[in-house]
């Protein structure tokens, strides 16, 4: 058997074996779930080294001032609220005058 011809039959050979994992690979499902996994946990990783480092540390603090912002808005708009439902006395009545 001369070179080429081994070439073309180990290339061959390497096509069928490509062929069956690729379609041992749908039949399972898109992508290797052990890679799919190892993709899972780099992004855990990253999320969870955001949270503890100097990123997530001042986020957390923006979170703080952001909260007592709202919470003094909410106060503050509940009372003037309830202000303005109140009835006020120095007003004239709408109905005084017509007659």
């Amino acid at each position: 058997m001369d070179t080429v011809a081994r070439g073309e039959m180990v290339e061959s050979e390497l096509d069928a074996i490509v062929r069956r994992r690729d379609d041992k690979r749908c039949r399972v499902g898109s992508g290797s779930s052990r890679s799919s996994t190892w993709r899972m946990s780099v992004a855990l990783t990253s999320v969870r080294g955001a949270r503890s480092g100097p990123v997530g540390r001042l986020a957390r603090g923006q979170a703080e001032r952001h909260k007592r912002t709202l919470d003094f808005l909410l106060v503050h708009h509940e009372g003037e609220a309830q202000r303005l439902l109140e009835p006020d006395d120095d007003l004239p009545s709408v109905t005084a005058g017509r007659g």
